[in-house]
Protein backbone atom coordinates (compact mmCIF):
# COMPACT_ATOMS: atom_id res chain seq x y z
CA UNK A 1 0.00 0.00 0.00
CA UNK A 2 2.53 2.44 0.42
CA UNK A 3 4.47 1.57 -2.55
CA UNK A 4 1.37 2.82 -4.53
CA UNK A 5 0.43 5.67 -2.28
CA UNK A 6 4.09 6.84 -2.88
CA UNK A 7 4.00 6.32 -6.59
CA UNK A 8 0.57 8.16 -7.08
CA UNK A 9 1.71 11.21 -4.67
CA UNK A 10 4.96 11.63 -6.83
CA UNK A 11 3.21 11.23 -10.59
CA UNK A 12 1.17 14.61 -9.46
CA UNK A 13 3.86 16.21 -7.20
CA UNK A 14 6.80 16.24 -9.26
CA UNK A 15 5.06 17.67 -12.51
CA UNK A 16 3.10 20.30 -9.72
CA UNK A 17 6.50 21.27 -8.47
CA UNK A 18 8.26 21.94 -12.02
CA UNK A 19 5.56 24.19 -12.82
CA UNK A 20 5.61 26.71 -9.84
CA UNK A 21 9.41 26.17 -9.79
CA UNK A 22 9.30 27.64 -13.62
CA UNK A 23 6.57 30.34 -12.33
CA UNK A 24 9.24 31.18 -9.56
CA UNK A 25 11.44 32.57 -12.30
CA UNK A 26 9.09 33.74 -14.62
CA UNK A 27 8.10 35.97 -11.76
CA UNK A 28 11.61 36.95 -11.41
CA UNK A 29 13.01 37.79 -14.54
CA UNK A 30 9.70 39.54 -16.00
CA UNK A 31 7.99 41.08 -13.61
CA UNK A 32 11.08 41.63 -11.08
CA UNK A 33 9.13 40.47 -7.96
CA UNK A 34 10.89 37.67 -5.92
CA UNK A 35 8.74 34.32 -5.68
CA UNK A 36 8.10 34.31 -2.37
CA UNK A 37 4.38 33.67 -3.18
CA UNK A 38 5.22 30.64 -5.41
CA UNK A 39 6.86 29.23 -2.07
CA UNK A 40 3.25 30.13 -0.14
CA UNK A 41 1.42 27.90 -3.23
CA UNK A 42 3.77 25.31 -3.51
CA UNK A 43 3.66 24.86 0.24
CA UNK A 44 -0.79 25.15 0.28
CA UNK A 45 -0.08 22.48 -2.98
CA UNK A 46 2.12 19.96 -1.11
CA UNK A 47 0.02 20.06 2.07
CA UNK A 48 -2.80 18.86 -0.24
CA UNK A 49 -1.56 16.54 -2.41
CA UNK A 50 -0.22 14.72 0.89
CA UNK A 51 -3.21 14.86 2.47
CA UNK A 52 -5.39 13.66 -0.59
CA UNK A 53 -2.87 10.92 -1.96
CA UNK A 54 -0.50 10.45 0.75
CA UNK A 55 -2.90 9.81 3.83
CA UNK A 56 -0.37 12.58 5.61
CA UNK A 57 -1.92 15.61 7.72
CA UNK A 58 -0.12 18.25 9.35
CA UNK A 59 -0.71 19.69 12.00
CA UNK A 60 0.89 23.23 12.95
CA UNK A 61 1.18 23.45 16.83
CA UNK A 62 2.63 26.05 19.26
CA UNK A 63 2.95 29.77 18.81
CA UNK A 64 0.16 29.76 15.86
CA UNK A 65 -0.96 33.21 16.39
CA UNK A 66 2.95 34.87 16.26
CA UNK A 67 3.08 37.94 15.09
CA UNK A 68 6.55 39.75 13.81
CA UNK A 69 7.49 43.38 12.68
CA UNK A 70 10.95 42.77 11.93
CA UNK A 71 12.54 40.15 10.14
CA UNK A 72 14.13 36.90 12.53
CA UNK A 73 16.51 33.90 12.24
CA UNK A 74 14.46 31.21 12.06
CA UNK A 75 15.88 27.95 13.71
CA UNK A 76 14.88 24.43 12.70
CA UNK A 77 15.92 20.75 12.86
CA UNK A 78 15.97 18.96 9.61
CA UNK A 79 14.28 15.60 8.99
CA UNK A 80 12.50 15.19 5.40
CA UNK A 81 11.85 16.78 2.40
CA UNK A 82 8.55 18.55 3.45
CA UNK A 83 10.54 20.72 5.92
CA UNK A 84 11.44 23.30 2.78
CA UNK A 85 7.97 23.57 1.52
CA UNK A 86 4.97 23.46 4.51
CA UNK A 87 6.13 26.41 7.19
CA UNK A 88 5.97 29.51 4.06
CA UNK A 89 2.14 29.42 3.74
CA UNK A 90 1.79 28.82 7.74
CA UNK A 91 4.32 32.01 9.06
CA UNK A 92 2.37 34.87 7.37
CA UNK A 93 4.13 37.60 9.01
CA UNK A 94 6.84 38.28 6.05
CA UNK A 95 8.54 36.75 3.87
CA UNK A 96 11.42 34.47 4.48
CA UNK A 97 14.26 31.67 2.62
CA UNK A 98 16.60 29.68 2.92
CA UNK A 99 20.39 28.68 3.71
CA UNK A 100 20.99 25.83 1.49
CA UNK A 101 23.91 23.49 -0.08
CA UNK A 102 25.16 25.57 -2.85
CA UNK A 103 24.53 22.31 -5.56
CA UNK A 104 20.76 23.11 -5.24
CA UNK A 105 21.91 26.61 -7.02
CA UNK A 106 23.52 25.26 -10.17
CA UNK A 107 22.24 23.35 -13.30
CA UNK A 108 22.55 20.39 -12.24
CA UNK A 109 19.27 21.07 -10.29
CA UNK A 110 17.00 22.42 -12.64
CA UNK A 111 14.51 23.21 -12.45
CA UNK A 112 14.67 23.36 -8.94
CA UNK A 113 17.84 25.91 -9.19
CA UNK A 114 15.29 28.21 -10.66
CA UNK A 115 13.08 28.47 -7.66
CA UNK A 116 16.25 28.76 -5.05
CA UNK A 117 17.75 31.68 -7.11
CA UNK A 118 14.44 33.49 -7.14
CA UNK A 119 13.49 33.19 -3.77
CA UNK A 120 17.26 34.59 -3.10
CA UNK A 121 18.20 32.00 -1.02
CA UNK A 122 22.11 31.81 0.65
CA UNK A 123 24.05 29.10 -0.49
CA UNK A 124 26.43 27.58 0.85
CA UNK A 125 29.16 24.66 0.80
CA UNK A 126 29.11 21.68 3.11
CA UNK A 127 32.20 21.85 4.90
CA UNK A 128 31.64 24.18 8.14
CA UNK A 129 34.37 26.76 7.98
CA UNK A 130 34.81 30.19 8.90
CA UNK A 131 34.69 31.60 5.44
CA UNK A 132 31.27 30.05 5.20
CA UNK A 133 29.80 32.27 8.39
CA UNK A 134 31.09 34.81 7.36
CA UNK A 135 29.38 34.64 4.02
CA UNK A 136 26.19 33.40 5.71
CA UNK A 137 26.33 36.68 8.12
CA UNK A 138 26.64 38.97 4.97
CA UNK A 139 24.33 37.49 2.82
CA UNK A 140 21.65 37.28 5.91
CA UNK A 141 21.81 41.04 6.46
CA UNK A 142 20.97 41.78 3.09
CA UNK A 143 17.94 40.00 3.53
CA UNK A 144 16.80 41.23 6.70
CA UNK A 145 17.59 44.60 5.61
CA UNK A 146 14.83 43.93 2.88
CA UNK A 147 12.56 42.97 5.33
CA UNK A 148 13.19 39.15 4.76
CA UNK A 149 13.81 36.59 7.62
CA UNK A 150 15.81 33.54 7.11
CA UNK A 151 15.77 29.81 7.82
CA UNK A 152 18.80 27.59 8.69
CA UNK A 153 19.07 24.15 9.33
CA UNK A 154 21.92 24.29 11.54
CA UNK A 155 23.14 20.39 10.87
CA UNK A 156 23.05 21.49 6.87
CA UNK A 157 21.72 17.83 6.52
CA UNK A 158 18.58 16.10 7.06
CA UNK A 159 18.45 13.01 9.77
CA UNK A 160 15.28 10.58 9.46
CA UNK A 161 15.45 10.19 13.68
CA UNK A 162 13.93 12.62 15.25
CA UNK A 163 16.44 12.47 18.42
CA UNK A 164 19.47 12.91 16.19
CA UNK A 165 18.23 15.61 14.24
CA UNK A 166 17.95 17.82 17.41
CA UNK A 167 21.40 17.83 18.23
CA UNK A 168 22.11 20.84 15.71
CA UNK A 169 25.36 23.22 16.42
CA UNK A 170 24.62 26.96 17.25
CA UNK A 171 25.48 28.57 14.06
CA UNK A 172 22.10 30.02 13.88
CA UNK A 173 22.52 32.03 17.14
CA UNK A 174 25.82 33.02 16.15
CA UNK A 175 24.66 34.86 12.98
CA UNK A 176 21.50 36.29 14.77
CA UNK A 177 23.97 37.27 17.92
CA UNK A 178 25.93 39.10 15.03
CA UNK A 179 23.78 40.59 13.58
CA UNK A 180 21.18 41.53 16.61
CA UNK A 181 18.37 39.75 15.33
CA UNK A 182 15.65 38.01 17.17
CA UNK A 183 15.26 33.95 17.38
CA UNK A 184 12.52 32.04 15.93
CA UNK A 185 12.64 28.06 16.79
CA UNK A 186 10.92 25.44 14.52
CA UNK A 187 10.59 21.93 15.31
CA UNK A 188 9.39 19.67 11.83
CA UNK A 189 8.47 16.50 12.89
CA UNK A 190 7.75 15.36 9.61
CA UNK A 191 9.49 12.03 8.98
CA UNK A 192 6.39 10.86 6.96
CA UNK A 193 7.87 12.10 4.62
CA UNK A 194 11.30 9.42 3.94
CA UNK A 195 14.78 9.99 2.85
CA UNK A 196 15.22 8.20 -0.72
CA UNK A 197 17.76 5.27 -1.25
CA UNK A 198 18.06 6.47 -5.17
CA UNK A 199 16.95 10.24 -5.26
CA UNK A 200 16.90 12.18 -1.72
CA UNK A 201 13.75 13.55 -2.05
CA UNK A 202 11.71 10.91 -3.26
CA UNK A 203 11.31 8.18 -0.26
CA UNK A 204 8.11 6.65 0.69
CA UNK A 205 4.92 8.74 1.84
CA UNK A 206 4.19 7.62 5.49
CA UNK A 207 0.19 7.88 5.77
CA UNK A 208 0.08 9.33 9.38
CA UNK A 209 0.38 12.66 11.23
CA UNK A 210 2.91 15.39 10.59
CA UNK A 211 3.48 18.63 13.34
CA UNK A 212 5.67 21.53 12.85
CA UNK A 213 6.18 23.40 15.98
CA UNK A 214 6.46 26.91 16.11
CA UNK A 215 8.10 27.88 19.36
CA UNK A 216 7.96 31.39 21.31
CA UNK A 217 10.10 34.27 20.22
CA UNK A 218 13.64 34.75 21.34
CA UNK A 219 14.69 38.40 21.75
CA UNK A 220 18.17 39.23 21.38
CA UNK A 221 17.99 40.97 24.43
CA UNK A 222 17.71 37.45 26.32
CA UNK A 223 20.53 36.16 23.83
CA UNK A 224 22.80 36.87 26.70
CA UNK A 225 24.81 33.42 26.26
CA UNK A 226 24.72 31.63 22.91
CA UNK A 227 25.14 28.07 25.11
CA UNK A 228 22.45 28.85 27.31
CA UNK A 229 20.00 29.84 24.81
CA UNK A 230 21.66 26.84 22.73
CA UNK A 231 20.34 24.69 26.00
CA UNK A 232 16.97 26.56 25.71
CA UNK A 233 16.05 25.51 21.93
CA UNK A 234 17.18 21.93 22.16
CA UNK A 235 15.20 21.99 25.26
CA UNK A 236 12.38 23.19 23.11
CA UNK A 237 12.89 20.52 20.46
CA UNK A 238 13.23 17.68 23.38
CA UNK A 239 9.36 18.63 24.36
CA UNK A 240 8.53 18.93 20.87
CA UNK A 241 9.63 15.01 20.61
CA UNK A 242 8.09 13.81 23.49
CA UNK A 243 4.95 14.61 21.94
CA UNK A 244 5.76 13.03 18.60
CA UNK A 245 3.28 10.12 16.84
CA UNK A 246 6.15 9.43 15.05
CA UNK A 247 9.16 8.80 17.60
CA UNK A 248 8.58 4.83 17.47
CA UNK A 249 9.23 4.61 13.98
CA UNK A 250 12.28 5.82 14.23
Amino acid sequence: MIFFRTIIFYLVFFPSAIFLATMAIVSYLVFRKRAFWVLKIYGRTTRFLLKILGGVSIEVVGNTQLKLDKPVVIIANHVSALDTIALAPILQFNDFTYVVKSSLMKWKSFPFNLGCISSWCIPVSREANAGDLSLMIEECKLRFDNNISVLIFPKGTRDSQLMESANIPPTGLLIAKKLKCDVLPVFFDTVNWQIGSVIKDAGFIKAGQARIHIGQIIPIEKIKSIKETHIEITGFYQNCIKLSSNISTN
